[in-house]
């Protein structure tokens, strides 16, 4: 049997995203590409409201019976880069659970351990394995929620990956040294990515909601009049030294991530930071960015390369699709 394409399932704490493609003759079509409310009293860790969640958006959008890709945030999974010998191809998985078990905090048989070969070095004898490793309890409870709201569970992956799978899809060059930021409602996902390989991976607490809740305060305005200011393109200079102060926060978290990571990148510039998520919209989060670290700012588009078929699909929400369509581009089997 060929591979299927999949259907990115992204639920966020604001809106949950939902793209589905095609492929004929090597080009990527977008067939379907919705922007979903996500309800504000949903808790993701009660699987009986994420179960009616589920069953309306399988209903709303004819999701029933298709393939789904899902992702899990990066702070609920452990993953790490992993050197192993070089063995035979059948004892691999082998070898690299037994050097998982040295950095995995759980007995084994508690969590699901997935793994890829990133690099092989012939001239050491060795290989550089990435391994990503998640509870089975939250695994099998995902899969029973799905399947009790009649949808198709068929692949787990992690939010920066898909991310960076999204930004591999529409890089022009893959042989540069960029720094993903995906600047969320609640939580910021950063990638270092070398050409096609992630170097590095982790999350912040700096989010969205907080520059939300700052300028309502200072200014004693409502969170939704707090929203359309700090979307909006003219901002007069109080404002804008209001969201500047919550963005020092970013910018030092950043900083530590390249000093902690300066023995990765000594010897390299990086060429870009990729911007990914809400903050695109937000023009003060690239100019700052590209003028405290004078690296250039690329807003990172999802659908830079695809034919656009869902001639209802507001382009304007583009930059909020990057987990979604990283997921769309798995296949499955």
């Amino acid at each position: 049997m060929g591979s299927r394409n999949l259907v990115g399932l992204d639920i966020g704490s604001k809106f949950t995203k939902i793209v589905q493609l095609k492929e004929k003759n090597g080009v990527k079509f977008l067939t379907n590409a919705q922007l979903v409310s996500t309800p504000l009293d949903l808790n993701m860790e009660d699987p009986a409201m994420v179960k009616d969640f589920l069953a309306q958006l399988a209903t709303q959008n004819d999701l029933k019976n298709k393939p789904i890709a899902y992702a899990l945030n990066i702070s609920e999974c452990i993953a790490r880069y992993l050197t192993i010998p070089m063995v035979d191809e059948s004892e691999i998985e082998q070898a690299v659970m037994w050097e998982a078990e040295q950095y995995i905090p759980f007995k084994l048989d508690k969590v699901n351990v997935n793994y890829q070969i990133l690099n092989v070095d012939q001239k050491n004898k060795n290989l550089k394995v990435l391994i990503v490793a998640a509870k089975k309890e939250k695994i099998e409870l995902l899969k029973e929620v799905f399947n009790s709201a009649k949808l198709k569970l068929e692949c787990i992956d992690v939010d920066i990956f898909s991310t960076i799978n999204a930004y591999l899809e529409n890089a022009a060059e893959k042989n540069k040294l960029v720094f993903i930021l995906n600047i969320g409602a609640k939580s910021t996902k950063l990638a270092l990515v070398d050409g096609v390989e992630p170097i590095y991976f982790s999350y912040t607490d700096f989010n969205l909601d907080s520059i939300v809740a700052d300028i309502a305060n200072k200014l004693s305005i409502s969170d939704s009049e707090s929203i359309k200011m700090l979307l909006s393109k003219e901002k007069d200079p109080h404002l804008t030294g209001i969201i500047e102060s919550n963005l020092i926060n970013l910018q030092n978290e950043l900083s530590n991530v390249l000093n902690f990571n300066f023995s990765l990148i000594a010897d390299k510039h990086i060429d870009n930071f990729v911007l990914a998520g809400g903050a695109c919209s937000i023009n003060e989060v690239a100019s700052y960015l590209a003028t405290v670290f004078n690296i250039g700012v690329v807003k990172l588009n999802p659908f830079e390369t695809l034919t656009i078929e869902d001639t209802k699909f507001d382009m304007g929400n583009k930059y909020l699709f990057d987990v979604a369509l990283g997921l769309a581009l798995r296949k499955a089997w």
